[in-house]
C-alpha cells in the first residue's frame, strides 16, 4: 500500500515522556506528521474507551508513552496502562483484529533521542497491518 499512510494516536504522560518528548524536539528530532499527540496527566489516567474511541474514530493504532517502571509520579500509573492495554489487545484478538495496533513504550527524559527508534517501530508496524478496518470517519 504506497499510498498508506498511518494514523497513529500517541497518549504520553507530563512527567517523563513529555520530558523525553521535549528533549528530542530540542535535539531536532521531530515527531512524524501523522502522529497525533495527546498529553495526559499520568498513563494510569488512560482508559479502555479511550484506546478503543481512538481506533473507532479512524486512528490506524493506538500508543501509550509511559514512565518506566519505578519512575511513574503516581507510582502504579504505568501498570495501570500496560494492564488496559493488555485487556484491549486480548479484546482486539477475540474479535478478530490485529493486537498489534495497540501498544505500550516505556520512555524516560532522558531518552529523548530515542523517540525516532520508537516513532519509526510503530510506523512500520502499522504500515505493515495496512489501514484499521474500524475506520468510520477521519477523525483521528
Amino acid at each position: 500500500m504506497p499510498d498508506f499512510e498511518p494514523k497513529i494516536i500517541l497518549f504520553y504522560c507530563q512527567f517523563c515522556p513529555d520530558k523525553g518528548i521535549n528533549s528530542a524536539c530540542a535535539s531536532n528530532i521531530s515527531m512524524p506528521s501523522n502522529f497525533r499527540k495527546i498529553r495526559i496527566p499520568c498513563t494510569g489516567t488512560v482508559d479502555i474507551l479511550h484506546l478503543m474511541h481512538a481506533l473507532e474514530a479512524g486512528a490506524d493504532g493506538v500508543f501509550v508513552l509511559a514512565c518506566k517502571e519505578g519512575d511513574c509520579h503516581n507510582e502504579t500509573g504505568n501498570i495501570k496502562a500496560q494492564k488496559r492495554i493488555t485487556y484491549v489487545r486480548k479484546l482486539m484478538e477475540d474479535i478478530g483484529l490485529e493486537p498489534e495496533r495497540v501498544g505500550i513504550y516505556y520512555f524516560n527524559s532522558s531518552q529523548g533521542p530515542s523517540l525516532k527508534n520508537i516513532t519509526q517501530e510503530i510506523l512500520e508496524k502499522i504500515s505493515e497491518l495496512g489501514p484499521s478496518p474500524l475506520g468510520l470517519s477521519e477523525a483521528a
